[in-house]
């Protein structure tokens, strides 16, 4: 009784060595599969970011108008206003009027620049817009004026 117990243990455990043996092992993540991937996901997203930069260049030369004309209306505006509120209005109409000619700036050294330049511009670019659109904005909040877009 205790060999056919013996026999049919070893035999149990041949059959599972052997079926874990049959089975094959997942593919392990090595660290050129993760470079692999983070190039993947660098490529989409540069391709998503430039998408929209030619998409915000196209579109430039509206937002440059609309926004040259709102500092004149900001700037019409700051000479009725008196004490304080027109020094706070001042200051705010300066900044704005520095990130428009600083982004103007950036516009004008993009056209210019060579590919691998272009890049780091676009960035410094998009940053200056959003600053530009979040002055405009803030004067649409504080002073019901038309923002532009």
């Amino acid at each position: 009784m205790k060999t056919t117990f013996r026999l049919i243990l070893i035999f149990a455990m041949s059959i599972a060595i052997i079926s874990c043996g049959g089975q094959q092992e997942e593919k392990k993540t090595t660290a050129d599969d993760v470079k692999k991937e983070a190039k993947e996901v660098m490529e989409t997203t540069k391709d998503y970011v430039s998408g929209s930069f030619d998409e915000m260049m196209d579109e430039y030369d509206e937002f440059k108008a609309d926004v040259d004309d709102k500092i004149k209306k900001y700037k019409l505006k700051a000479e009725e206003l008196e004490g304080d509120a027109k020094v706070k209005y001042h200051e705010q109409v300066t900044k704005l009027e520095e990130n428009f000619n600083k982004l103007n700036s950036k516009m004008d050294e993009y056209k210019d620049a060579a590919d691998d330049e272009k890049e780091e511009l676009e960035e410094e670019i998009m940053d200056l817009r959003k600053a530009v659109k979040k002055g405009v904005k803030s004067f649409k909040k504080e002073k019901n004026d038309d923002g532009c877009e």
